[in-house]
């Protein structure tokens, strides 16, 4: 008998096509799987470099007083925060994505958080919060205070290529 299909396997499908279609040169392959995230190293061709993504995945819990706005809470354990810190420590670009999902599937997207906003904004945390507000250029991050002071996240940033991110480690370093 073939094991049923869990929403989980079209979100992180969804993120690993959309990575693929903006990275026609990559390879990933899973390195991690986990109840709640996966990790995958992805190697590009022209960068000749190793990048590693953490993937978590959230559904909505839209506000209901609000037609057009969106949130999500994505949690991060001790134990995500050690294996995140493992792969930097090793000189790994680490990038954060996440699928802010929806209910129907429809409508999902894809937020990218660079290896040096989580460094300054997440490291401590065990949560965030992510918001999106219809016709919004840019996802809101959460990080204490009120929702104009969050940090904004662009939301096309997964159509960057990882050679984008990579380059942008080494000028951070």
């Amino acid at each position: 008998m073939m094991p049923k299909l869990k929403t989980k396997n079209f979100y992180y499908g969804a993120v690993i096509e959309t990575i693929m279609s903006y990275n026609e040169d990559a390879s990933p392959s899973l390195v991690e799987m986990g109840e709640d995230k996966q990790v995958y190293k992805i190697w590009t061709n022209s960068s000749k470099r190793e990048c590693y993504i953490y993937v978590k995945y959230r559904t909505s819990s839209k506000d209901n007083k609000k037609e057009n706005y969106y949130s999500w809470q994505f949690i991060l354990t001790g134990d995500d925060k050690q294996r995140i810190e493992n792969y930097i420590a090793n000189d790994n670009p680490v990038l954060l994505v996440w699928l802010c999902g929806m209910k129907e599937l429809k409508g999902s997207e894809i937020i990218v958080i660079k290896e040096s906003e989580y460094e300054k904004y997440i490291k401590d945390k065990s949560s965030i919060s992510i918001s999106l507000k219809a016709n919004e250029r840019n996802f809101r991050m959460h990080v204490g205070g009120s929702r104009e002071n969050a940090i904004q996240i662009p939301r096309n940033r997964i159509e960057k290529n990882f050679d984008y991110f990579i380059t942008e480690k080494e000028v951070i370093l």
